[in-house]
């Protein structure tokens, strides 16, 4: 071995050992340093983020150090951007890739561990102009594909809004995602309420680029009590009640959704006097087209306030601008009382509807709308 290669390995050696040294100092300050280092740690938060157009509040920040490296602990963050809607976090755990961050002089992230998120999402046009900006999704595809190997969602929720009221809310007790060389997999449960103990169970894995990528996502549904979420439409009805059950499998090939299976178990919907909506077996299955997309349903079973339906298809397609489907039966009696879930939206509708309560149905009922 030439001398010049040793002193090359001690001169590697001294300096991970400097490192070592200067990571544990960096932790014995941010553990016990004076109150002079959190307005240090905000100055150096401003200046790491300064040119992204974001603020970054963090209440304490400080290291524990890991088997492979230092993790970086945040407690009580606000995430700002402008014309966007706050996002808060009890805790974060960043595990970072210390060599690689020290080469690329930038932070890159092993895994990453969000305690306590709450993320509003504005559901809308980005070129409407509306005002919060609607969630910037590509941004998020960006960072869960390839801004780190592996993170965790824990006690999560999702706030959805139209920007002008909230819609609902999702949470996420319990998320994991995985990334490896051209393998993407994700698994976990979703429920509509921080109380519920019927939760989705959610399971996905991709394989390929981020841009064209091929996989699968399952969702099931078991006993799940949905009824939180519906009472949003109708917040001034005690007696709405809904549960589900039902799988779902969606299938992309080269980015694109190729299919899209909706099998269901026995779901229900309750409100009002006792009114009462059954829909269970059969299925629903969506698929592309060449100008658009066709969804049809197969052996679907549905009964309203124990009047069961004889027959019901239904069939939608999609071409280009247009869109055209075809019902098979639809009785006015059923169309008024279904009607009474539209009151927030359309509420001179629904109330001429009850107030005629109209008799008779339409058969081979076929539809034409253009965009």
């Amino acid at each position: 071995m030439s001398v010049v290669f040793k002193r090359s390995l001690n001169w590697a050696w001294l300096s991970v050992a400097a490192v070592a040294f200067l990571m544990a100092v960096l932790v014995t300050v941010l553990r016990f340093g004076a109150p002079w280092v959190t307005n240090l740690q905000q100055q150096l938060l401003n200046n790491w983020l300064s040119g992204q157009n974001i603020e970054l509040q963090v209440a304490s920040l400080g290291l524990n150090w890991q088997e492979y490296g230092p993790v970086l602990v945040m407690n009580e963050v606000r995430v700002h951007r402008p014309d966007a809607p706050t996002i808060t976090l009890r805790r974060a755990l960043v595990d970072v890739q210390l060599w690689q961050s020290l080469r690329q002089w930038r932070p890159v992230l092993n895994e990453l561990t969000l305690d306590g998120l709450r993320l509003p999402i504005t559901l809308g046009d980005a070129d409407s102009g509306a005002s919060p900006s609607p969630f910037d999704w590509q941004a998020l595809r960006h960072f869960v594909l390839e801004d780190v190997e592996q993170f965790s969602l824990q006690d999560t929720q999702l706030l959805l809004s139209n920007g002008e009221q909230s819609l609902f809310e999702l949470h996420l007790p319990d998320w994991h995602w995985y990334n490896a060389p051209g393998l993407h997999q994700g698994q976990g449960f979703l429920a509509f309420s921080a109380q519920a103990e019927q939760q989705l169970q959610v399971q996905s894995q991709f394989s390929g680029k981020p841009d064209r990528l091929n996989g699968q996502l399952y969702v099931q549904a078991n006993g799940v009590n949905a009824s939180e979420v519906l009472a949003k439409i109708r917040p001034e009805d005690p007696a709405v009640s809904a549960e589900l059950n039902f799988e779902i499998w969606l299938e992309w090939q080269q980015g694109k959704l190729i299919a899209g299976i909706l099998e269901l178990g026995e779901n229900s919907l309750g409100w009002g006097k006792q009114h009462q909506v059954s829909i269970k077996n059969g299925r629903l299955q969506w698929q592309p087209t060449i100008d658009g997309w066709q969804l049809a349903s197969n052996k679907v079973d549905i009964s309203v306030d124990d009047e069961v339906w004889p027959s019901w298809h239904l069939q939608v397609e999609r071409q280009a601008e247009r869109l055209q489907g075809r019902l098979d039966r639809l009785t006015f009696t059923d169309l008024a009382l279904l009607a009474q879930w539209g009151e927030r939206f359309l509420p001179t509708t629904a109330q001429q509807l009850a107030g005629i309560a109209p008799r008779g149905q339409l058969t081979d009922l076929h539809f034409t709308a253009d965009h």
